[in-house]
């Protein structure tokens, strides 16, 4: 981890993301597996697996692969 600057912020901005995604496809999957089904919402399910695709392909348009 970068100890400051704009490496930082960059790193600090992916492991925002990525916090977010897991938060939101572990929500999905908990609502998914413990919500008995008269009252499971699946749109809202599916609204959180677009979050985490979103955030996903975010961070792939943020990181170079070759870059350290």
């Amino acid at each position: 981890m970068p100890k400051a600057g704009t490496e930082r912020r960059a790193v600090l901005r992916v492991a925002a993301i990525m916090t977010g995604a897991c938060d939101k496809g572990l929500q999905a999957a908990y609502h998914r597996n413990h919500t008995p089904v008269e009252k499971l919402h699946q749109p809202w399910v599916d609204d959180c697996m677009v979050q985490v695709r979103s955030a996903l392909l975010a961070v792939e348009e943020l990181v170079d692969p070759a870059a350290p």
